[in-house]
């Protein structure tokens, strides 16, 4: 199967498809709070979530649940919209196409060398993928420098039919299919940090942490394609900034939450209005402490 491959899921209703809407937590968080709304994650109930039998990290379904990840709303990443090239506005995003399954960090042996291509690599994974033939996976590889080298796997399930969104189908292939400078110019990433340390808050956005990035012109990256997945891996260590907002997040994640967007940005009014391809929210997750070895 390509690109187009999809499982079967919601149908095109954006309130409905993604789930039941989880009430936004109480304000507070302490010292780690600051003055940014929480978003309002989504319980996904057709989710079917890739599991890893050593890892202490799993869905959640909370807000204040730690060591987990959790389904943000699309809509709280504003994207470009359908006249964004004549009058420069941004709106929120219509549903994802793809649902997050799983988060996992891990490291081969004594972390001596790097993970590339997890989808073949991690076992779960790549059982994971080969039990669900007819559903099509989207990954996301942040491959962290070391030693110890560590690799952050996001995976996304493909939730939207082909062909409800033909505008994203195009894209979508372009990017599955084309070449390197291709993707170059649409693969985007936008972060969101909902909760962390004041100091830490500070050097990231010193860093331009929170800004929309195109994330294969700044970083180092591969993919790979397979039968039913395509895999985005970025080289972390190939960017000093990346770096060094690596070494300053790592240490800290069990006291922070931050949600991550994944998109292909519009170039031509045909490709407005732009739509988050997928999201993920990680709540209080030690990447470090909860790394699983093989």
């Amino acid at each position: 199967r390509g690109a187009g491959a999809s499982s079967s899921g919601a149908t095109s209703a954006p309130d409905t498809r993604a789930g039941t809407l989880v009430p936004a937590a109480a304000s507070g968080q302490g010292e780690r709070k600051y003055s940014v709304a929480e978003g309002t994650p989504v319980l996904d109930e057709k989710a079917l979530d890739w599991h890893e039998p050593d890892s202490r990290i799993s869905r959640g379904t909370s807000l204040d649940e730690k060591e987990s990840f959790l389904e943000p709303s699309a809509k709280n990443f504003s994207v470009r919209g359908p006249n964004y090239l004549s009058d420069r506005k941004k709106e929120p995003s219509r549903s994802t196409v793809f649902r997050p399954i799983g988060l996992q960090t891990y490291m081969r042996g004594d972390g001596a060398e790097p993970i590339f291509h997890a989808a073949s690599e991690v076992p779960t994974l790549s059982a994971h993928m080969k039990a669900n033939p007819d559903s099509y996976f989207f990954l996301v590889a942040w491959v962290i420098p070391g030693p110890p080298h560590r690799t952050t796997i996001f995976a996304f399930e493909r939730r939207l039919p082909v062909g409800v969104d033909e505008v994203f189908d195009a894209l979508f292939d372009e990017m599955v299919n084309g070449s390197d400078e291709q993707r170059k110019t649409r693969f985007k990433y936008i972060p969101a940090i909902k909760v962390a340390p004041w100091m830490v808050l500070s050097g990231i956005r010193a860093l331009g942490g929170e800004k929309p990035t195109m994330l294969c012109k700044k970083l180092e990256t591969r993919q790979f394609n397979g039968p039913n997945y395509c895999e985005i891996d970025i080289n972390v260590g190939s960017n000093p900034i990346a770096n060094a907002v690596t070494g300053l997040v790592l240490p800290k994640l069990t006291g922070m939450t931050i949600e991550h967007a994944f998109l292909l940005e519009g170039h031509t009014e045909e490709e407005l209005p732009e739509r988050v391809l997928g999201a993920i929210r990680i709540q209080g997750t030690p990447l470090i402490e909860a790394t699983v070895r093989f």
